[in-house]
């Protein structure tokens, strides 16, 4: 204990001999006392990150949080005042029918329009996995009565519209924005030469929930995307529709809750509602100068498995969706489920499977209550019926193993104003019999029953078989309709029993019986 008060009092002493020199000036000390400071501080900075750096995620924080955590909203956001006469502005409502006579171009979220009733497969070239390079450079198209598929702009030339609504760009992240103008640039071309006659706009790339399965598809991509297909657009003419804003949340610039699915890249009924209001209170109606319109072929879902899925964007080359490689290893999750309003109906069968990348699930069951219609969506892939009440569900090949896809059916109540058809007999009407006769509504497939009348009464003027009456006993003639066949049978009345006495007459004269009598019988035939 004494030799550590002495060594304590020795090394005091020997501070307060540093101090008092570096008080008088001396150099030497003073650079001692600066380096010593200077390594004082690092060592506390050192401290500081090392504790940073331990320090625990919140629980159910994906990677891709982390690496969104800088994003500046305000960084790169795009200012529409400049660019007046492209932008579109806000209009009223254009309804439906501008929906209809629209034209949609692009990926999955362009495809899943159709998933949720918003257009049909005649006004929508929608394929999964679909990237900008691949418009010129892929058939992709699939038309009832072709043999072959064709690309983008032979089926705008097929189809003939008076306006085309473009949306690519969650496919080619991987891409600098200049790459993506170029490629946009030609596409458009492309379209616009095949058919000179619609108008093309150009829609803003839909931005991504922040917590998501795909990091590699980033807000700060997607918002230099669409600054540069705005400059596009100014450049050569086109309109340019900020549908962005509609789908972003204010706050945080990120698409707003509930807006996207749960892998956050693909829209939810809700947020396809909200683009598709924006879409018809921002329309670009101009006078239609299209020629005659003849000969349009009947436009159908694309084939399965085209491209790869949205989590492998591959900018190398030009055909970079394509889906050449083989099937991945492991098993695919597919869960069924009822979105929305459970009043219109229920599932049945396995609603959880696992089955391998490309394969087919087993059957699935939508039992819909009256008043009701079913709507399949999904997460991945595409369901060629999506009207139908038993589900089969195939696999993309090109999913990989460990994925979960959800398969949702929606029960909705009918709307239809019925316009049904003349009308078919399933119950031929007979004498005295009514029939049926069966309609159905041509657009929802709805039917209705009416009563046809009978031909008329039975005309049973065919003697079919006699059993004479007998004593005591009755006979019976059948007669049959001679127009529709069915039988009537007449009773005979059995005869008298000729041995039971006749009570005399009631008068008190008895009278014989004349000898030349003769009984009449009057024939029943």
């Amino acid at each position: 204990m004494y030799q550590i008060q002495k060594f304590f009092r020795k090394t005091g002493k020997a501070f307060q001999r540093f101090f008092r020199r570096v008080r008088s000036g001396s150099l030497l000390d003073i650079a001692i006392l600066a380096v010593a400071c200077l390594l004082v501080i690092v060592l506390i900075a050192i401290f500081v990150l090392t504790v940073t750096a331990k320090g625990e995620p919140a629980s159910g924080t994906p990677q891709s949080i982390s690496q969104s955590e800088s994003y500046d909203m305000n960084a790169n956001s795009l200012n529409v005042e400049e660019y007046d006469g492209t932008v579109l502005p806000e209009t009223e409502d254009a309804g439906q029918e501008y929906i209809d006579n629209t034209l949609f171009i692009g990926d999955s979220n362009t495809e899943r329009m159709v998933v949720y009733e918003a257009t049909t497969w005649q006004n929508n070239l929608g394929v999964t996995g679909m990237g900008i390079q691949d418009v010129t450079g892929t058939a992709t198209q699939k038309f009832s009565g072709y043999s072959s598929l064709v690309t983008v702009p032979k089926a705008v030339e097929l189809l003939q519209p008076q306006r085309i609504i473009i949306t690519f760009g969650t496919n080619n992240t991987g891409w600098s924005a200049d790459v993506f103008a170029e490629q946009y640039k030609k596409a458009l071309s492309a379209i616009h030469e095949a058919y000179p006659s619609a108008d093309i706009i150009i829609n803003a790339v839909p931005p991504v929930a922040k917590q998501r399965d795909y990091p590699n598809i980033s807000m700060q991509t997607i918002d230099s995307f669409n600054q540069a297909l705005l400059e596009l657009a100014r450049e050569e003419g086109y309109t340019f529709l900020n549908s962005s804003e509609a789908l972003k949340d204010p706050s945080t610039g990120y698409a707003k809750s509930g807006y996207m699915v749960s892998d956050g890249v693909h829209l939810s009924e809700t947020g396809m509602n909200a683009l598709m209001d924006y879409i018809r209170t921002h329309a670009h109606e101009t006078e239609d100068t299209r020629p005659e319109v003849s000969n349009v072929p009947t436009h159908v879902a694309p084939p399965d498995g085209l491209f790869v899925t949205v989590n492998e964007p591959d900018s190398s080359s030009s055909s970079s969706s394509s889906s050449s490689s083989s099937k991945v290893e492991g098993k695919v999750k597919v869960v069924f489920s009822v979105a929305g309003d459970t009043a219109g109906g229920s599932l049945s069968g396995t609603l959880q499977q696992e089955v391998e990348p490309g394969g087919t699930c087993s059957a699935v069951t939508a039992t819909v209550n009256s008043g009701y219609a079913v709507t399949w969506g999904c997460s991945v892939g595409t369901i060629a019926n999506v009207n139908a009440t038993s589900l089969s569900f195939t696999v993309p090949s090109y999913v990989e193993g460990g994925t979960t896809i959800t398969v949702t059916a929606s029960f909705k109540k009918t709307t239809c104003e019925h316009t049904y058809d003349a009308g078919v007999v399933t119950t031929e009407p007979t004498c005295g019999t009514a029939g049926v006769k069966t309609f159905t509504c041509t657009k929802c497939g709805a039917t209705y029953t009416e009563s046809v009348p009978a031909t008329g009464a039975h005309n049973f003027s065919i003697l079919v078989s006699e059993t004479p009456a007998q004593v005591g006993v009755d006979g019976s003639r059948v007669y049959q309709c001679s127009v529709c066949g069915a039988q009537y049978t007449e009773v005979i009345p059995a005869l008298p029993d000729s041995s039971t006495p006749t009570p005399p007459p009631s008068s008190s004269t008895v009278t014989s019986t004349p000898t030349n009598s003769t009984a009449s019988v009057e024939s029943t035939g």
